[in-house]
């Protein structure tokens, strides 16, 4: 619930919400056109994935201390509670979380190839074309002016503190 709250919280802020635009209107005129949403639906998960990867970049140590408190977690507890909570079961999370650690995909948001690629498994999941390697010299350029936001991103003019 606190996630949910945080989240609603920080895409309210101004400044993801200029990025998003930002970056929108330069992945348009990077891609072959298109009628759909795909652009900025691109620029609202790269502003999310870029400062996950500089959160990251500047607290190696706790990504690592994140993906061990995770591998010591009970997934059949987790599953069981998730259920409860949906109301209805909560089918393979614990195959989810396993696959989670295993992988840690956090680590590919920095790589601009693996970037891709990822982006590309998130395409396919919402039936969207594919992007093409082309787009990949936007990555820097976009993920410089995340990190140059990085503050503003956190604290709006609304609040002078990170959410609760």
């Amino acid at each position: 619930v606190q996630h949910h709250h945080d989240d609603d919280w920080f895409h309210q802020t101004r400044v993801f919400n200029e990025l998003i635009l930002t970056f929108a209107i330069e992945i348009r005129d990077l891609l072959a056109p298109d009628d759909g949403f795909r652009p900025s639906f691109l620029g609202h998960i790269l502003v999310e994935l870029f400062l996950a990867a500089e959160l990251i970049r500047h607290s190696a140590d706790k990504i690592e201390v994140y993906y061990n408190v995770l591998n010591r977690v009970d997934r059949t507890k987790v599953e069981k509670l998730v259920g409860v909570i949906a109301g209805k079961p909560a089918t393979h999370m614990s195959w989810f979380i396993e696959r989670f650690i295993e992988v840690r995909f956090l680590f590919d948001y920095s790589d601009d190839e693996r970037l891709i690629g990822r982006l590309n498994q998130i395409m396919q999941r919402v039936k969207l074309p594919p992007l093409p390697k082309s787009l990949m010299p936007f990555f820097e350029p976009a993920r410089h002016q995340v990190a140059e936001n990085i503050n503003s991103l956190f604290f709006d003019n609304r609040n002078s503190a990170l959410p609760h």
